[in-house]
């Protein structure tokens, strides 16, 4: 039988205030948000035009576009899943199908879940170190790509 005191209305009374407080937080949050995304929709979208998406920025010729950016994004993209897939289904096939269960098996299978858990600035860091710096590949296409395939690959397999 709970008896209804000063202690346990005191108890109830803090309860619904912090209930408040964290609502209100998130109300005036989100509100925040909704502003921030308005203005940039407002300041923005009148500038987007088709040329903006197919021109490249140059400051010699004085245009501004994301045309370049667009086209990497689609070479790295491709690169990176033309070498993922086929290593990664292959890896898996091969761990599913024909390797014996033992250490090094799960060895391989902890390292593939590890790797999911990276974040990616670290691949980042390490494409650009390995890649770039010891195989000499330096600031490209082809190092992207590769830093890439390592993050996809425990997707993949």
């Amino acid at each position: 039988m709970e008896h209804n005191t000063v202690y346990r209305t005191r108890i109830k009374f803090l309860e619904l205030f912090l209930l408040a407080v964290i609502y209100g937080a998130a109300s005036l949050t989100v509100v925040f948000l909704l502003g921030v995304i308005g203005y940039v929709f407002l300041k923005g979208f009148p500038v987007l035009r088709p040329d903006f998406f197919t021109n490249v920025t140059s400051s010699l010729h004085g245009t501004m576009g994301i045309g370049g950016n667009l086209l990497n994004t689609l070479y790295l993209v491709v690169i990176a899943l033309f070498i993922g897939i086929p290593v990664g289904v292959g890896a898996a096939i091969y761990l599913n199908e024909y390797a014996r269960q033992g250490r090094l098996i799960d060895v391989i299978e902890f390292a593939i879940e590890t790797l999911a858990g990276i974040p990616s600035i670290l691949f980042g860091m390490f494409g650009m170190v390995f890649f770039g710096g010891t195989l000499g590949l330096g600031y490209s296409l082809l190092n992207g790509a590769l830093t890439l395939t390592l993050m996809i690959l425990s997707l993949v397999v």
